[in-house]
């Protein structure tokens, strides 16, 4: 544990008690947080074919719900926790979920012998806070009952995997400008790849323009086989307003301090990571002891400024957030196809029991992803000086691999749900503040536009119905998140 050079430099941090400084700023330097993101695999029934009669009952019962999900715009209950929607994907008609967890896809007609009759994606949320294990058997079970209402003696008989995205959260990269920079990458990138591309902005503080690489890939996202990215994850998080609860496992973590947390979820209700630096003053008003600060950020506040302007407001003063990079390995069917003789003949499962023998492929693969991340992360991809790697991958080469980093899923899901209420309750009361104004009631107190906003209501049943069916949608969509 310990702090960064930048915060330790930094007018507030020196302000502070060594207390304070402790609970805001204390973290793990040089942390590293390893998980599986994303798994997608295949599921083969024994006996298998185009117009398989057994299947019969089965694709004409999801046909006929589907058609009631389209006429009804909602999603239907239909097999203990998964909901049938209007959806599928790609050749896959046929979409059943279990919300933020995993979804279901099911083919109503096989266009050849090595197409899957099912293919499953298991999502990241119950990735990290339950882990792959839990998701795969919980997953694969749910389908197979699901089979065996329609067909009794139905019989998986091999499990395939699709696609496992392999992933480090870390906060080695404290400048990506300098670590990504042409020269830096040209000196220091070791690669198979032969394309790559960036994505980026250009921060226009300090009277300056330098381009932020905020996203960089090695590969063909439609390719077959292996694709690359190396991004900030704060700012995906952020801006793409999902996935709040990595928030607090990075905090439980030690990846950021409490400061960053308290950063990152301001900006993550303005879906825009440049208001971290407007969350910086607001931090500042709240803890730090300079009257004359004080003065300066609460009129740069009130003024409603642009967020970038803020960041030169608190130069000097208050420290940067740590910049959380995400390490992304996508390895799709191909990359392994190349080892299926040494999945099946060499590589054992952890000595685990499996709750179906055809699931015994993807566990050789899960218990065994250090062979494949090793390959990944030096032949692959590597960043060396020389012959060395450089410390930020060597460090990565070196994290252990468990199943799941997080140690309290409750207390995450509980942790997520309130900062995505307390959005919601702050967005609903601008919204009662407008139609307030539209109704000249400029004058009125909260309550009092509460009540003049219910009032309108009364008398509207064809309102009451739509928001009873609205919230039960909902309802559906967020239970695994409530």
């Amino acid at each position: 544990m310990g702090f960064n050079v930048q915060v330790k430099r930094s007018k507030f941090f020196n302000e502070l008690s060594e207390e304070r400084q402790q609970e805001f700023f204390d973290m793990k330097i040089s942390k590293v947080l390893p998980c599986i993101d994303n798994i997608y695999y295949s599921i083969f029934i024994d006996g298998d074919t185009n117009g398989n009669t057994k299947l019969t009952d089965l694709i004409k019962d999801l046909t006929s719900k589907k058609k009631l999900v389209q006429a009804n715009h909602t999603d239907l209950p239909i097999f203990t926790n998964l909901l049938l929607t209007a959806g599928g994907f790609n050749i896959y008609k046929f979409r059943l979920t279990n919300p933020e967890l995993y979804d279901i896809f099911i083919l109503d007609y096989l266009p050849n012998d090595d197409t899957p009759r099912i293919l499953i994606q298991l999502r990241a949320y119950g990735l990290w806070l339950q882990g792959s294990e839990k998701m795969i058997n919980e997953s694969f079970l749910v389908i197979r009952d699901f089979f065996q209402k329609y067909y009794p003696d139905v019989k998986f008989s091999k499990v395939r995997e699709n696609r496992i995205d392999y992933c480090y959260h870390t906060n080695l990269i404290s400048n990506p400008y300098k670590t990504f920079a042409d020269t830096n990458l040209e000196n220091t990138l070791k690669t198979e790849f032969s394309s790559f591309g960036f994505r980026g902005h250009l921060d226009k503080s300090h009277n300056e323009i330098k381009m932020i690489k905020d996203y960089f890939s090695l590969g063909e996202r439609s390719s077959n086989n292996i694709f690359v990215r190396i991004y900030n994850k704060a700012l995906e998080v952020v801006e793409l307003a999902y996935k709040n609860f990595f928030f607090v496992v990075w905090y439980q973590n030690g990846l950021i301090n409490f400061y960053d947390k308290f950063c990152f979820e301001y900006a993550y209700e303005k879906k825009d990571l440049a208001y971290i630096h407007k969350a910086k003053c607001e931090f500042y008003l709240m803890y730090g002891n300079d009257a004359k600060i004080k003065e300066e950020f609460q009129k740069a506040l009130a003024d409603e400024l642009a967020p970038m302007k803020y960041k030169e407001i608190c130069n000097g003063i208050m420290p940067d957030c740590t910049t959380v990079i995400n390490v992304e390995f996508e390895t799709k069917r191909k990359f392994y196809y190349y080892s299926d003789r040494f999945i099946d003949e060499v590589l054992k499962t952890n000595g685990r029991e499996l709750v179906d023998p055809a699931l015994e492929r993807i566990y050789k693969i899960i218990d065994n992803r250090g062979i494949f991340l090793d390959y990944l992360t030096s032949k692959t991809l590597s960043f060396k000086n020389g012959d060395d790697y450089v410390d930020w991958w060597s460090r990565i080469r070196r994290v252990k691999l468990p199943d799941t980093v997080v140690s309290s899923p409750e207390f995450i899901r509980e942790y997520s749900k309130e900062l995505n209420k307390n959005i919601v309750i702050k967005r609903a009361a601008n919204a009662i503040s407008t139609v307030a104004l539209y109704n000249g009631n400029d004058g009125y107190n909260f309550t009092e536009d509460v009540s003049d906003l219910l009032s309108n209501f009364n008398d509207n049943d064809s309102f009451y119905f739509s928001y009873a069916k609205n919230k039960a949608k909902k309802h559906k969509r967020l239970k695994n998140l409530l």
